[in-house]
């Protein structure tokens, strides 16, 4: 099937709304014309006068890669913001924004116990990162929060349908008398490849 084909395949499924018939197609796509999904790169940078953030990569042999992080709140947050972006290369292979900024008040989320346990089981939706002490209510206390071994590429699998690069950008704020302070920014760098097939005769 040419790649052409397949993108409008893919584009019609969704326009009809039949996401169970166009996840059902997809994953068919990576059965016969696998692809593996790598981190090449993760970049952080966090304001050291409230927090100390650490985050390290775990790549296995069959191409899972795995980030943890540490991260010690110096400091006491009446608000939190989550905002993220999405960046693909255009015809010159230079790096921009595929879809508009996106973002969200988490407190509001966490005052809300049915959107908080939805949004926190979507996150962590059939990962195995079960060793994790997250932020789950406004105000955030200071102290010391983690995640052990997340999956990073678990949940872009089934977009895995051309060789591409993406970049996600992930960013928390808060607000400090009516201003937007940057807290920390996590940038990670990934590379769809197809896997290569041996012919074993």
């Amino acid at each position: 099937m040419k790649l052409k084909t397949l993108l409008v395949t893919i584009l019609v499924l969704i326009f009809v709304k039949y996401s169970d018939q166009a996840v059902k197609f997809l994953n068919c796509v990576i059965l016969i014309n696998p692809f593996k999904i790598r981190v090449n790169k993760v970049e952080e940078t966090h304001n050291e006068y409230m927090l100390d953030f650490k985050h390290s990569l775990r790549i296995t042999q069959n191409f899972t890669s795995y980030i943890s992080f540490n991260l010690t709140l110096l400091v006491k947050l009446d608000s939190m913001y989550f905002y993220y972006s999405i960046f693909l290369p255009n015809s010159n292979g230079k790096m921009v924004p595929f879809s508009k900024r996106t973002g969200m008040n988490l407190c509001n989320f966490f005052k809300d116990q049915k959107r908080k346990t939805k949004l926190l089981q979507s996150f962590f939706k059939n990962n195995n990162s079960s060793s994790k002490r997250v932020m789950e209510s406004c105000p955030v206390e200071p102290g010391f929060y983690f995640i052990k071994d997340y999956n990073v590429v678990e949940r872009l699998m089934p977009y895995a349908i051309t060789e591409i690069k993406i970049v996600i950008v992930a960013e928390i704020k808060t607000k400090i008398k009516g201003e937007m302070v940057n807290l920390g920014t996590l940038k990670i760098h990934y590379e769809v490849e197809a896997l290569e097939i041996v012919n074993i005769e």
